[in-house]
């Protein structure tokens, strides 16, 4: 049998972006049309990569775009069981979209071998002597960060506002909370970010992928 040829990472997207683009839940980010929040969330995971590490190979930015592909599925009011804890759930929408995936790209000519790395980052066991799998942890920071923690600003006070983000941002490199400090413009933010990355360099090494 003839291999098969394989598809451009451009395309790979725009098959990734089909699929998340039937997500029936919408969002309408700072009062812009609605989309289907899935989609949304791969393009910013996209963006983020290609403003923090546009070297980044093509399947770290797969695993990126299609992180939470048909995670939609697994949501409560579609029949998951409400015994389920949230950990469980969570699981079972990683397990789903690794398996979508892999499928996707072997279906357009990418090997086993790559089919198996972005699977095995997208579960989140992929070994890290590349670095793929901190860099993709430092993406989902960062869009946090630019997308979600200005929000949080409006919810809580400054004191309470460390630990949260503190908690949700401890896996991120020392390189990439420098950048998103970059990136900000709240002075609020600023301060509690430069912190948050004091606290946590002493624990974080450099991420391998930018060395």
């Amino acid at each position: 049998m003839t291999p098969l040829e394989k598809t451009s990472l451009e395309d790979i997207f725009e098959i990734i972006d089909q699929t998340n683009a039937q997500d029936p839940r919408m969002t309408a980010p700072q009062g812009t049309a609605a989309v289907p929040a899935e989609l949304l969330r791969g393009f910013r995971l996209s963006l983020v990569c290609e403003e923090f590490a546009p070297s980044a190979d093509d399947l770290v930015k797969i695993a990126a775009r299609a992180q939470t592909l048909e995670s939609w599925q697994f949501e409560e009011a579609d029949g998951t069981p409400p015994q389920e804890s949230v950990a469980v759930i969570e699981a079972r929408k990683r397990e789903h979209s690794a398996k979508r995936i892999s499928q996707i790209m072997a279906a357009n000519g990418y090997n086993e071998h790559d089919c198996g790395i972005v699977r095995d980052l997208v579960l989140g066991k992929s070994e890290d002597e590349t670095g793929r799998a901190q860099l993709l942890e430092d993406l989902n920071g960062l869009v946090f960060i630019q997308f979600h923690a200005v929000d949080l600003l409006k919810l809580y006070p400054a004191e309470q506002l460390a630990p949260i983000l503190t908690d949700c941002l401890s896996g991120m490199s020392d390189e990439a909370l420098y950048h998103a400090i970059d990136q900000m413009n709240d002075p609020v933010l600023i301060e509690t970010l430069q912190s948050i990355r004091q606290d946590l360099s002493v624990e974080k090494k450099s991420i391998v992928y930018l060395d």
